[in-house]
């Protein structure tokens, strides 16, 4: 049996899929909110998890799937993680950006491609967020979540929301240009009563090329959360971070600490879920080092980024803090982002483990595009001679491989759309 569990802000919808089929089940909500840190999410999940027994027999269940926000930080992510590990008994588990799961959810939702935007829908809640499908239900990346909070009339705060917060991110983004919206589509999920009357305020000011209520749209994301649940080896999803990282540097003799964002670029750069990245290499001679004489000491800090729009967790989080004498300390000392796990790793550069997942391999993902644009049967002679060479460069990809990839395929593009 798969399990997807959304831990939506009304109850927990939670989805399970049996000899194909489906069985739905609403829960008292999880309330854990990201900003609490109180050290008690594990007990909150455990009793909500608890609460279903006598309806899901989690003794059957083969894995199941659980919805976060793309804005919480890194730290409530490993917390949910670490209680739901404990609360499903360490079976497999697995966490995923809800609006992510919402696109795997139904057919109708697996099958779209382009750029998405996706819009829940709740009595006091909302979120809007931006996606690019690069390949349907294959290939997925989530550019932007935000939050909204309304005790007012719905229709009024939506419009506002998406004029004073939604709009000035997506044109940063390319999904608004030229004075109008550039969507393929858009998707409605959450209260179905509400999800009906906003259809016209979406299409009226998004004016999308489609737009999509799937059935019983309030169980959409736990759907989708149990079909991740059963593919994962098969999609890739990747996110864009919304906070950035920063080394603590002391100035000696003032006692003042001083932060140095580091250069992994979290505001542009979409982050595979199940990657593990280099951060910084750091060394005791470093302005990072905070130690004294024979002692080394990092800290490393989390912070929001400028598309955070949450004004009351502007804090910067301590999220890593290595201590130890240098004699015992890997020279260098490589920081790892593992995303799989939510959590800050540090080893020594390239060292070898059967627990570290594989890197991004440059080579294999450069070979792949240009086979795929190869298997384009109109490309034009010269092009393909091109491509042919990126196919095969003799020493890897270095920047002006990447760069010629990225030339190739605009052309490649390019020609393609006007054969259409």
């Amino acid at each position: 049996m798969l399990v997807g569990i959304d831990l939506g802000p009304q109850t927990a919808k939670i989805a399970c899929r049996q000899e194909e089929q489906w069985h739905y089940l609403q829960a008292t909500p999880f309330l854990y909110e990201a900003q609490d840190g109180n050290g008690d999410e594990e007990k909150a999940l455990t009793s909500c998890l608890s609460s279903l027994d006598k309806h899901i027999d989690f003794i059957s269940c083969e894995s199941a799937g659980i919805s976060y926000p793309n804005y919480w930080h890194l730290s409530c992510r490993q917390s949910l993680l670490d209680a739901c590990q404990s609360a499903l008994n360490s079976r497999t588990v697995s966490l995923l950006p809800g609006p992510i799961a919402a696109m795997l959810g139904h057919e109708s939702t697996q099958r779209l491609g382009g750029d998405i935007l996706l819009v829940e829908l709740y009595e006091t809640r909302a979120s809007f967020s931006l996606l690019t499908v690069v390949q349907p239900g294959r290939d997925l990346c989530l550019e932007i979540q935000l939050p909204l909070e309304y005790r007012q009339r719905w229709e009024p705060a939506l419009e506002n929301f998406i004029a004073d917060h939604l709009q000035p991110q997506a044109r940063e983004l390319g999904f608004w240009a030229s004075g109008s919206w550039k969507l393929d589509a858009a998707v409605l999920v959450g209260e179905e009563p509400l999800l009906h009357k906003a259809a016209a305020l979406v299409n009226n000011i998004f004016a999308p090329r489609e737009l999509i209520i799937p059935p019983q749209a309030e169980f959409q994301i736990a759907r989708g959360l149990a079909e991740w649940a059963a593919c994962s080896d098969r999609c890739r999803v990747r996110a864009v971070y919304p906070f950035e990282f920063a080394l603590e540097t002391s100035t000696h003799g003032s006692g003042e600490s001083q932060f140095a964002a580091l250069p992994f670029d979290t505001h542009n750069l979409a982050i595979d879920l199940k990657a593990r990245y280099l951060l910084a290499a750091l060394t005791a001679n470093s302005p990072f080092n905070l130690g004294d004489g024979r002692r080394v000491h990092y800290r490393l800090w989390e912070r929001p980024s400028s598309r955070v729009q949450d004004k009351d967790d502007r804090c910067s989080r301590l999220i890593w803090e290595y201590e130890s004498t240098q004699a015992y300390t890997p020279e260098p000392l490589g920081v790892y982002l593992h995303m799989g796990k939510f959590i800050i790793e540090s080893e020594m550069i390239g060292q070898a483990s059967i627990l570290t997942p594989a890197s991004w391999d440059l080579n294999s993902d450069y070979l792949n595009q240009a086979q795929r644009l190869l298997a384009i049967p109109f490309l034009n002679a010269e092009l393909k001679k091109d491509l042919q060479k990126l196919a095969s460069p003799p020493e890897g990809y270095d920047l002006n491989h990447q760069l010629e990839a990225a030339r190739l395929r605009l052309l490649a593009f390019l020609q393609l759309f006007q054969s259409v």
